[in-house]
Formats: structure tokens, C-alpha cells, sequence
């Protein structure tokens, strides 16, 4: 552990020199940011109050894990302590000054292997209903945004994310941090434009957050389709003196009282995508800091059981440059857990300490599952049909599917128990390609080898009749298949039969019911698609073995 003085020979721990408009981008931090209505903190207040907290002994369901800004990662764990996640911030400035600083933000994440956390605020303090839906200027950066550039900006940001980081990344994008605000909080269009762009990151392979400022709970329900769309949902608090004197000490239960509505509501698991208390003006609210660290940290077993994966402290170190325009004022320059020289506030050593038993109290890391093996893909009509060999470790399966060789793939099916999947409602002609992944509670694997198929449409043939089975029958037992071509004598050609494109099996002559080419077939030992849907081919060969005709059928096998 260190031992820190306020001594002038101690040495300096931190130091604050970051370039705050590094490659021509400003940081976000110095931007005035929208906060809170009065009215909205006596609410949270009151529902904080009413709610009934899980007991401090519960035993925590998973450990909570913490991050600091992109660029602290490496002081911070330089200091002892263990980090998980660096966060950077994007917004509408990106479409004025270009991706470069978030670019450097993710690639210093990467080289500290800590998980990004990419802050998506694009429509920002100016968000508002008619702002989005006939756009507005950015009130900070002069930049006209609109739906459109939205979107093309999602988009810039997810490829960026990507190929930075790779597909196996794991980062976290928050999509519009605190967006329910200025009438945006019961403007039901907004949830289904949260929920699209949440799709654009998904096609990436990432996870995202969709973030609600800390007001206006009875609101958040509006949001259903933007909630189901996310990986997880975010809450934040930053207090100040300024601002939040009466509420301050509240800071646990404000949070934790979020957790559990998204728990018991949307049973999804939480994210504090931002929190921090100003320990201006010191000394008095430096000690009220350290009391609501210490508050937080002593019920983190709370915090586990309702759900917190994850937090993100404002700052590691204060910022004097920090723009007091913003919603706290000079607060604002004083969020950080160490002093601008670099020397510890009372908060430090408790939410270091903090960290390292959450850290502690993990379980041993399960063991990522292999790659599944052998996958292979059947095309059919308008579908492909895809079945692969257990993976070792593994206790679900992932499909990802991309129109390009390489991908980028996108999500098309997980936690499946079953090794097989049939993608439906494709263009005939175009060729898909596919992807599986094995996951089990340590994670997902890496790709299996990519196949890939081409649905076509099945040939039409007016003279091969199948009489049974017909298309969409559901089987069972041993079956007669039964099927012949028109006009012709049965001893003139040879009919075959064979599912799923495998070996063709030859069929005799019959004259029962008219004549026709049969088979006995046991249906019962198709289990490789569970009930299917099985695709059965008929063949006629003349007796060189020339192909004359052919048809398929999908049918079902009960079970």
C-alpha cells in the first residue's frame, strides 16, 4: 500500500496534463452538459425512500467491476488499483473534428487490456423532440444534426470500435447517455430510434447500454423497445454541493435503487455508466465524499444483487481546467479521488481498497469454450440449414451470418442448446455466410471456421410428382415415400431419394394405387435437425444416369 502526505517533498502520484484538445478534438468534460431538474431529485428522493433496499448481508451474485476514464487506466492501476474498464466520450464534436481522439482513447484502452466503454452522446443538451425530428444546430459546436447524420455517425463509430479492438473486443457503447429529457422522456417515436441504432452496434458483435439520466423514473417505462434492444441498462448519479446538498449522502441508495426497478421491471442487469460526488467545498464535502464512498463500498453486496456489472467514476484526478459553465459549477473541477497535484483525497484509499476486495471476492475465471468444429451448411429454398459438432466447455451456441466473405457478421441466433439452426426467409441467389460460437459462463469462444451457401429456388419439374410426403408434412415411424414421372414407364427410369442433400437412395417399382417408384424410410433416426425441417429430394435417372427430373420438399419429423 502507499502512504500519502500532503508533505511538498511527497512525490507526485498524478498528474493532470492531458492535452484536453488533443488532435484537434475537444474534451468532452470541458463541454457544458445538461443536469438535473429540481423536481426530478425530490422524486428520486422520494422513491429512494420508499423503496425497500436488499439486506448489506445478501451475498453478492457476481462482482462489480470499476473503470475510470480511457487515458487513467494505467495511473490507476499504477496506484493499486484494479481496473476494468477505460471510457471514453463521443459526441456530435466527432462530426466537426474527426474520430482521432476517440481512436487514441481505444487504442489506450486496448494496451491496458481494459474493456471500452464508449459514451455514444450525440443529440446531447439539445436534444428535444422537435430537434430531432427536424434537426437543430449543436449549441456547442455549431454542427447541424439531424437523424441521418446520426445514424452515419453510429455506424463510423461501430467500424471504428472494431477495428481498433477487434470483433472479440467486448466493448460497451452507451447510447445516448441521459437522453430522457426536454419532452424526450415521453416521446414514444425516440424509443423505437434508440432501439434501431442499438441494431447498428449489435451488427458489430458489440454490446450496448441504453443510459437514463437519474430523474423522472415513472417515465422510463416508455422506453420498451430500447430497453429490450439493450445488453444492459445504465443509471448514473453525480452530486455536488451546488446542486445536490440535500441528496449527496443518498448517493448509494440512488443508485442502488435504480438497479433494482431495472431488475424487478425489465430484468435486465445494470450499468453506472457515471457516477461521482465533488468534494468542493473542501474540507467539508472532501469528508462527505469519503463518507458516500465508503457507503457504496460497504454495500456492494446490494449493489451484486440487484444486478451491477459494472461503474465508471467521472475522474481519477481533479481537472482545474474543467469548464464551470457546466450544470455544477466550480464542483465541477473537483470530481476526482486525488487532488490536481497528484495527492490522495480521504475517498482514495476506501475506493481503492473497495476495488480490491470486489476484485477478491470472483470467482475463478471459467475457462472460455472451444471453437465449434465441422459446421456445415445446407441450401434450400429461400433458407440455409447449418448443423456443427460439440464444443468442448461449451453450454450454448451462438449463429452469425454476414453477405460479405470475413463479415462483419451479425447476431442471428444465441443461447441455443441445440446444434443446428435453420435460417429462413433469404434471397435466392445470394450467398450467406456463416459463423458459430460457443459460449458458457466464462464467455464466448472465438468464430468457428466460416462456411457459407447459396439458397436457390427449386427446380421446377412438371412432369416428376411426389406423392408422399407432400411439402410441410410432419412424419413419424417408417414411411413410404412415394413418387414418379408422369408419362413414362416405370422400367424407362430409376427414382433415387436423399435428405438434406446427403447419399441418394435408390426406390423400387410399385403398382399399389398406380404405378409409382416407393421406399420404406425409418424417419424416426433423423435427428441431426431435432424436428427439422428436413429437406427431402426426389431424383429421376434415365438408365444412363442422366438426371431426367428432380424435386424437394421440407417436411417435419415429430418427436
Amino acid at each position: 500500500m502507499n502512504n500519502f502526505s500532503h508533505s511538498s517533498t511527497a512525490p507526485v502520484l498524478y498528474a493532470n496534463t492531458a492535452d484536453r484538445w488533443r488532435n484537434d478534438v475537444p474534451d468532452r468534460r470541458r463541454t457544458p452538459r445538461g443536469g438535473r431538474r429540481g423536481s426530478d431529485l425530490v422524486r428520486i428522493g422520494f422513491l429512494a425512500a420508499l423503496c425497500t433496499l436488499v439486506s448489506s448481508s445478501v451475498m453478492a451474485q457476481a462482482p462489480v467491476q470499476f473503470g475510470f476514464d480511457a487515458k487513467s487506466v494505467n495511473r490507476a492501476r499504477s496506484l493499486g488499483m484494479p481496473v476494468t474498464y477505460g471510457s471514453t466520450w463521443a459526441g456530435a464534436w466527432n462530426q466537426k473534428w474527426g474520430w482521432n481522439g476517440i481512436e487514441q482513447d481505444l487504442l489506450e484502452a486496448k494496451a491496458a487490456g481494459a474493456v471500452p466503454v464508449v459514451q455514444w452522446w450525440y443529440w446531447g443538451d439539445d436534444i428535444s423532440p422537435s430537434c430531432v425530428e427536424n434537426g437543430c444546430t449543436d449549441r456547442y459546436q455549431g454542427v447541424q444534426k439531424d437523424k441521418a447524420t446520426w445514424t452515419r455517425l453510429s455506424n463510423e463509430l461501430a467500424d471504428l470500435i472494431v477495428s481498433v479492438g477487434g470483433a472479440d473486443s467486448q466493448a460497451l457503447v452507451v447510447i445516448e447517455t441521459e437522453f430522457n429529457k426536454n419532452g424526450i422522456e415521453n416521446y414514444e417515436p425516440f424509443d423505437g430510434y434508440l432501439a434501431e441504432q442499438a441494431a447498428i452496434f449489435h451488427q458489430r458483435g458489440l454490446k450496448v447500454i441504453v443510459s437514463f439520466g437519474s430523474w423522472g423514473q415513472p417515465y422510463w417505462t416508455n422506453f420498451d423497445r430500447a430497453v429490450a434492444s439493450a445488453d444492459l441498462l445504465g443509471t448514473m448519479a453525480l452530486q455536488s454541493s451546488i446542486r445536490d446538498a440535500s441528496t449527496y449522502l443518498s448517493g448509494a441508495d440512488q443508485l442502488i435503487t435504480a438497479a433494482q426497478y431495472f431488475q424487478t421491471t425489465f430484468a435486465k442487469p445494470t450499468f453506472v455508466t457515471d457516477f461521482a460526488f465533488s468534494s468542493y467545498p473542501e474540507p467539508s464535502y472532501e469528508v462527505y465524499q469519503d463518507t458516500v464512498v465508503r457507503d457504496i463500498f460497504g454495500r456492494m453486496g446490494e449493489f451484486s444483487a440487484a444486478g451491477v456489472q459494472g461503474m465508471v467514476w467521472r475522474m481519477l484526478s481533479d481537472d482545474p481546467a474543467f469548464d464551470t459553465n457546466n450544470y455544477h459549477g466550480v464542483a465541477e473541477r473537483h470530481w476526482g479521488l486525488l487532488h490536481a497535484d497528484g495527492f490522495p483525497k480521504l475517498a482514495f484509499a476506501p475506493f481503492r481498497d473497495g476495488m480490491i476486495e470486489a476484485a477478491a471476492a470472483a470467482p475463478p475465471p471459467v475457462a472460455l469454450p472451444a471453437a465449434p468444429t465441422s459446421l456445415s451448411a445446407v441450401a434450400g429454398n429461400a433458407q440455409v440449414s447449418l448443423t456443427w459438432a460439440v464444443a468442448d466447455g461449451a453450454s450454448g451456441y451462438s449463429v452469425k451470418y454476414a453477405t460479405a466473405s470475413g463479415g462483419p457478421y451479425q447476431p442471428l441466433a444465441s443461447g441455443l442448446t441445440t446444434r443446428s439452426f435453420t435460417q429462413t426467409g433469404l434471397t435466392n441467389g445470394v450467398t450467406y455466410y456463416y459463423v458459430v460460437t460457443a459460449t458458457n459462463t466464462g464467455g464466448e469462444s472465438a468464430n468457428s471456421s466460416q462456411v457459407s451457401a447459396v439458397p436457390v429456388a427449386p427446380i421446377v419439374v412438371t412432369n416428376l410428382s411426389t406423392w408422399w410426403p407432400t411439402d410441410g408434412a410432419t412424419l413419424s415411424g417408417t414411411q413410404p415415400f412415394k413418387a414418379r414421372v408422369e408419362n413414362m414407364v416405370l422400367t424407362d427410369y430409376r427414382m433415387y431419394w436423399q435428405v438434406d442433400g446427403g447419399k441418394l437412395n435408390g426406390m423400387f417399382d410399385s403398382q399399389i394405387g398406380g404405378a409409382h417408384k416407393e421406399a420404406s424410410v425409418k424417419v424416426d433416426r433423423w435427428t441431426w435437425r431435432g424436428a427439422g425441417p428436413y429437406v427431402i429430394t426426389f431424383v429421376a435417372k434415365d438408365l444412363t444416369g442422366k438426371t431426367l427430373a428432380q424435386k424437394s420438399v421440407s417436411v417435419y419429423v415429430a418427436k
